[in-house]
């Protein structure tokens, strides 16, 4: 199957949320010192 434009820009938003719960996970090991940032991440996470 041909790749289409369609299909770069979801592999571009799976690469994106992988990104995304990296940081999450490095925020969570982490100590508590970025409540703000942390509560970010969570609300992001969620969407």
């Amino acid at each position: 199957m041909p790749k289409t434009p369609l299909d770069n820009l979801f592999k571009c938003g799976q690469n994106f949320v992988t990104f995304l719960e990296d940081r999450r996970a490095k925020a969570e090991a982490e100590t508590e010192s970025y409540p703000l940032s942390h509560s970010w991440s969570r609300a992001f996470a969620a969407i």
